[in-house]
């Protein structure tokens, strides 16, 4: 092109083709693909024996619905801190454990959780051939259907119904049963890293105390890095609640290590503390 150089507008006196590139504005904010961990845990609520993932999103508005508890409560501490960091969890519910249930039907996860649930049938105040089925989770509405027989009923997030049972009016039937399950094993963990092995992140957490555990981890990540090419940083806790750090992922900065091991602490920590017999 005749004339040459940068501009901006045009006040070129010389002949030729000026030709100015602008790029077109993002509309959305671009991400890395950092920022997920996967941590095995024992829960009151949710799929069992099998991994599920959660954004930092789902968290904020599904809480109750994934977990089987509100955003703000005690027992959301260790999620909750691990959400202050990362992006997206990886989660894997440990231990098996008994179905709430009641006559009209049974609660979606095993767990003691499940014990607050509560199904209160009233009739219709517009067509007194129907029933309206309320169900509580926790004292608070989840889920109102307006039927005139339970086989009308649609299973939800929470419960799945017996459809072969008569409508009765009722001022409030609790579930009761569930329970959390036995004690968790070294078999548990093993079968958790099998179900993550094909899975990408960059934070694997090891939340249990016993050493022969925290070997299997370490093996594990070894395994990944050496074997696999696979790289990503390992927590553990010591009985001590120290840190140590089984893998790096290279890359990675001395600032951002001591965030993620000191997210890591605490979470475990806490872990740790809410989950001690």
């Amino acid at each position: 092109m005749l004339g040459g150089g940068n501009f901006k507008t045009q006040n070129k006196i010389f002949p030729g083709a000026y030709i100015n590139f602008i790029n077109h504005a993002s509309t959305a904010v671009s991400f890395g693909d950092r920022g997920v961990v996967a941590i095995p845990m024992i829960l009151s609520w949710g799929p069992e024996k099998e991994i599920f993932e959660v954004t930092a999103e789902e968290f904020q508005y599904n809480c109750k619905e994934i977990f089987g508890y509100p955003v703000e409560d005690a027992a959301m501490l260790p999620v909750r801190e691990l959400f202050q960091n990362m992006k997206k969890g990886i989660f894997y519910r440990l231990n098996t454990g008994v179905h709430a249930f009641c006559d009209y039907g049974t609660a979606r996860y095993s767990g003691k959780r499940g014990n607050n649930l509560m199904v209160v049938i009233s009739k219709n105040v517009d067509d007194n051939s129907k029933y309206d089925v309320r169900i509580l989770f926790a004292g608070k509405e989840i889920d109102v259907q307006t039927v005139s027989k339970t086989a009308e009923l649609k299973d939800n997030s929470y419960v799945t119904f017996k459809k072969e049972v008569t409508l009765v009016e009722n001022a409030g039937l609790a579930f009761a049963g569930g329970t959390d399950g036995s004690e968790i094993t070294g078999e548990d963990y093993s079968e958790f890293l099998n179900a993550i092995e094909s899975s990408s992140f960059q934070i694997l957490c090891c939340p249990s105390q016993d050493d022969n555990v925290k070997a299997l981890f370490a093996a594990f990540t070894k395994r990944m890095r050496d074997d696999v090419g696979v790289k990503f940083q390992t927590v553990f806790i010591s009985i001590q609640r120290r840190i140590m750090k089984a893998s790096y992922r290279w890359k990675m900065k001395p600032k951002r290590m001591r965030q993620v091991s000191s997210i890591g602490y605490q979470v475990l920590k806490q872990h740790v503390k809410l989950t001690k017999p």
